[in-house]
């Protein structure tokens, strides 16, 4: 737990920010994958998510698309009302394969 319920909104954000960065080890990617296609589900408490936070997510991501029109991301907010919990279910596809990987983490 890197932040306790009370703390500083700041505190929490620059929590999730970290733990953004670490999305692409959580789902096996390896620097070089390209795909043309991700999807990325986030719930959060309304006052914990920001926009912020959703383009450090894109821009994240789009490290893995292929290029120009070959690659799509699509991003979804959706509220969590627990103010402890925040997730975001990424699903890749690409080359005929399908993965997908929920990450669940509680900063």
């Amino acid at each position: 737990m890197q932040v306790l319920p009370g703390e500083p909104i700041g505190k929490w954000r620059k929590a999730i920010n970290d733990w953004i960065g670490y999305i692409p080890q959580w789902c096996g990617l390896r620097p070089g994958f390209k795909t043309e296609y991700i999807e990325a589900h986030t719930f959060a408490a309304r006052a914990k998510w920001n926009a912020t936070l959703q383009k450090k997510l894109e821009d994240t991501l789009s490290e893995f698309l292929l290029p120009g029109d070959s690659g799509t991301l699509r991003t979804t907010e959706g509220e969590f009302f627990d103010e402890l919990t925040l997730y975001t279910n990424v699903i890749i596809t690409g080359g005929g394969q399908g993965r997908s990987h929920r990450l669940h983490r509680s900063p």
